[in-house]
């Protein structure tokens, strides 16, 4: 999906785009086509719970050694903050596994498969530093986000606020100074 600032302009920017992307389709608006991004709610998560083999640079499989049931669950329930989150603004997403499910012919049922099985996903490699933009990008721009529209909002978001600070203080950044900022009603104008 694919969202400008101003709605009108959404769909003949995904046609002028068509012949390069052409699974492109416009989105509602930038506040549902950024929410809908769920490789920040992956990223962050696998890379901060493997701390270790990234500070030490080690080759890993990210999504197949990568993960375990346990690092899916937390990534579940960060994924369900930000449905939440969504859905206080009036915009419906959907979660990680219906997502994922949309996008492979092979459909599974749990994250922690279609995840960990999928054969595109089993040759991604594990970033060897934390200066990634699994990290530097994710983070502030993806996630943080969240926590600070769901401040917001009135939206509970402790599993997603504890991984940024967890994040913040292992690596010594203030990921929730980065990034966006928001006041109460700056998101009205593009919704």
């Amino acid at each position: 999906l694919l969202a400008a600032t101003e709605k009108k302009n959404s769909q003949p920017f995904v046609e002028w785009l068509k012949p390069y992307l052409p699974g492109l389709s416009a989105g509602g608006n930038i506040v549902m086509t950024t929410l809908c991004s769920t490789n920040p709610v992956i990223h962050v998560p696998i890379t901060v719970l493997n701390a270790v083999r990234t500070e030490n640079g080690e080759p890993y499989k990210f999504y197949g050694n990568g993960i375990s049931p346990l690092t899916v669950r937390y990534i579940e329930k960060i994924d369900a903050e930000r449905v939440a989150v969504a859905r206080s603004l009036g915009v419906e997403i959907t979660d990680i596994l219906t997502g994922i499910n949309s996008f492979w012919p092979v459909k599974h049922d749990n994250l922690f498969d279609a995840l960990h099985e999928n054969e595109v996903y089993q040759r991604s490699m594990g970033p060897k530093s934390f200066n990634f933009r699994y990290i530097t990008e994710d983070i502030p721009y993806g996630i943080a986000p969240v926590c600070k529209i769901g401040r917001l909002h009135g939206v509970d978001t402790p599993y997603t606020e504890a991984l940024v600070r967890f994040a913040s203080l292992l690596i010594g950044r203030d990921f929730m100074a980065e990034g966006v900022s928001f006041r109460k009603g700056d998101l009205s104008s593009v919704l």
